[in-house]
């Protein structure tokens, strides 16, 4: 079994395992009350995102394809698929003439 030399520094809460010793660090940034009602509301949302009840932005499949917005973006696509419809930006011409 392997022996680790213990390094301590003051307000150490945190531990790294460096070269074979363990070194304990004080935490970076300013410290949090864990009683405050933000925390609390923090835990309860990691707990709720570990259970996966947490749901962010438009779930998949709420789109209502009967919509006049759907319908439209339906015609557009069967339009420009057939060739018709407007033709957008014309491209660039590029002329390769050479200059003597």
């Amino acid at each position: 079994m392997e022996q680790f030399e213990l390094v301590f520094k003051a307000d150490a809460k945190f531990e790294k395992e460096v070269g074979g010793k363990i070194e304990l660090k004080k935490p970076l940034g300013r410290p949090s009350n864990p009683d405050s009602n933000r925390q609390k509301a923090l835990a309860e949302l990691a707990e709720r995102r570990a259970e996966g009840l947490v749901k962010r932005g438009r779930p998949a499949g709420t789109v209502n394809p009967n919509s006049k917005r759907q319908q439209q973006i339906a015609e557009m696509a069967a339009k420009k698929a057939m060739g018709l419809g407007k033709p957008g930006r014309p491209k660039k011409v590029v002329e390769n003439e050479k200059k003597d």
